[in-house]
């Protein structure tokens, strides 16, 4: 589909907000395929901001009962979490920088963590653990490790590796084994890329 302009992304994010209109749904997918698209400064910036991400929230919480249009803000939310980073931003030479992983942000995503709905779970496990909100929490490496049995469990396992990637130095002691076992049983019960089957025996020996 062709792209529209960031103006009228923000129409449809305002009409979201302040009325209840009949398309809600068609207009909340239009919103998340934005979030998805190639950014420049220009879009990077647009998403970043805290009014719109705001905006975003109110979306959220005011469709909270139907399944489908909070399943799309916080399929948006995520990726604007993901993609504009404050080094991004950074790179892109904007002024005006904000770190899009506010706190209302984390609770909102947060409050989700067990959803029945098993994309939003899902898309909540692939986010949250990259929070600096999330440091904070005290069963966190509890919750790291239930990762790998969302389903998909092949895509969950990936997203699993490269948290753990991320946070090899803060790994207990005590979890190392657990988790290397756990990598170690995957590779051998999955066809793996040889690119993919050597990151995880690089987290392997890392952890080892």
């Amino acid at each position: 589909m062709p792209r529209i302009e960031l103006q009228e992304v923000s129409a449809i994010v305002e009409s979201l907000e302040i009325s209840k209109p009949t398309n809600a749904f068609d207009l909340i997918k239009i919103v998340e395929r934005e979030s998805r698209r190639e950014f420049g400064a220009k879009s990077v910036e647009f998403f970043s901001r805290p009014r719109f991400i705001q905006s975003m929230l109110n979306i959220g919480a005011k469709y909270a009962v139907d399944g489908k249009i909070l399943e799309y803000s916080i399929r948006t939310l995520t990726m604007i979490a993901l993609r504009c980073s404050v080094d991004l931003q950074k790179s892109q030479n904007i002024s005006d920088i904000h770190d899009p992983r506010t706190q209302s942000m984390y609770e909102f995503l947060f409050r989700y963590k067990d959803s029945a709905n098993k994309t939003i779970k899902k898309l909540v496990a692939y986010s949250i653990p990259y929070f600096p909100q999330f440091e904070e929490y005290e069963a966190k490496w509890e919750y790291i490790l239930l990762i790998p049995k969302i389903a998909p469990q092949k895509d969950s396992m990936n997203e699993f590796r490269e948290i753990i990637e991320k946070k090899i130095t803060e790994v207990p002691d005590n979890l190392k084994g657990v988790i290397v076992e756990m990598f170690q049983n995957f590779i051998k019960k999955h066809e793996l890329h040889f690119h993919t089957q050597q990151q995880y025996i690089s987290v392997i020996e890392q952890l080892q």
